[in-house]
């Protein structure tokens, strides 16, 4: 049996679906007969995601590090945070890398995964330690959240073409990051059937699964929603 020591790094310590999927992800591992995989996650602080990550058993560790992309929006405002948090990300390197390095060498991890396309530490610590490393791109950054890359978007895509692997969570994102070389698409997984519950008696309904944050199309939802309700009654928006 081929055996992986895997560092997984996250862009939070939210609940919000990356972490959700970070966490199904690894929970899936312990159901793989060809591979064993033993884990470890660094969160930048304490929140949230540490309830999950007990829940599962999850080793992990907290190192301060930040986004590597900030938010822009045209106003002078947006931008001057954006210079400011641009010079403290700097600031925040020089120490995290080197607590994350740390804890690479003392474990001897073989991979390295970063759970978002908002940090790039994970690339660079890589290149530090000299192992593999796996990119997932779960998110549009310009067009879904108005970021940038600190770095600039041209040395971003150098970054993840220098990745050993990049995974896109659909083809639409993969499209969108078309200079990306050879991007593999796996979906986000789903739970395993013995933990789904089919109920007949069901009210008519449509789900909204996600942030109430425009970003995430909520006002698209309820506008559609309304022009449904001229036509069809009885249902309700969730």
């Amino acid at each position: 049996m081929r055996k992986y020591k895997v560092l997984f790094v996250a862009n939070d310590a939210s609940k919000f679906g990356a972490n959700q999927s970070l966490v199904n992800m690894i929970r899936s591992f312990r159901f793989v007969n060809d591979y064993s995989i033993n884990f470890h996650v660094v969160i930048p602080l304490r929140g949230p995601v540490e309830d999950l990550l007990n829940d599962e058993s999850i080793p992990y560790s907290i190192v301060s590090y930040r986004f590597d992309s900030g938010f822009l929006d045209g106003s002078i405002k947006a931008l001057l945070i954006y210079v400011i948090k641009r010079v403290r990300q700097t600031w925040f390197y020089f120490f995290s890398l080197k607590e994350l390095a740390r804890i690479v060498k003392s474990d001897h991890f073989d991979i390295i995964h970063t759970n978002s396309s908002v940090n790039s530490i994970g690339i660079k610590l890589a290149q530090k330690c000299k192992v593999k490393h796996v990119w997932h791109f779960r998110e549009m950054q310009d067009i879904g959240l108005n970021l940038r890359p600190y770095s600039g978007w041209s040395r971003w895509y150098k970054l993840a073409g220098e990745s050993d692997a990049v995974i896109c969570i659909s083809h639409t994102i993969a499209n969108h990051y078309n200079k990306v070389r050879n991007p593999f698409v796996i979906y986000d997984a789903v739970s395993d059937q013995k933990s789904l519950l089919y109920e007949n008696d069901k009210e008519d309904y449509f789900l909204f699964c996600g942030s109430i944050i425009p970003s995430k199309g909520v006002e698209t939802a309820i506008d559609a929603f309304s022009l449904f309700n001229k036509v069809r009654k009885g249902y309700k928006l969730i």
